[in-house]
């Protein structure tokens, strides 16, 4: 998939990520950003609906998920 098929959000995510290790963490709230990661901590962060585009793309997986109350829900998404 090029650059050009991915959104604004999608682009700077997945640059974001390559710049970080490959991949994306989930943190509470919902917030997917690098790890270690806190909330006004200045770093960018991105929102589950942009990871899940990129999966649906095919740009990342989600190589990690956890149980919760609701069923079971990814927390780590690696660019491919």
């Amino acid at each position: 998939m090029s650059k050009a098929d991915l959104s604004p959000s999608m682009r700077e995510a997945r640059e974001f990520a390559e710049k970080n290790g490959g991949e994306l963490v989930r943190h509470q709230g919902g917030y997917w950003s690098r790890e270690g990661w806190r909330q006004g901590d200045g770093v960018r962060y991105f929102s589950a609906s942009t990871v899940h585009a990129l999966v649906s793309r095919g740009v990342a997986v989600y190589s990690e998920h956890v149980d919760g109350r609701s069923g079971r829900f990814p927390v780590r998404a690696k660019l491919v």
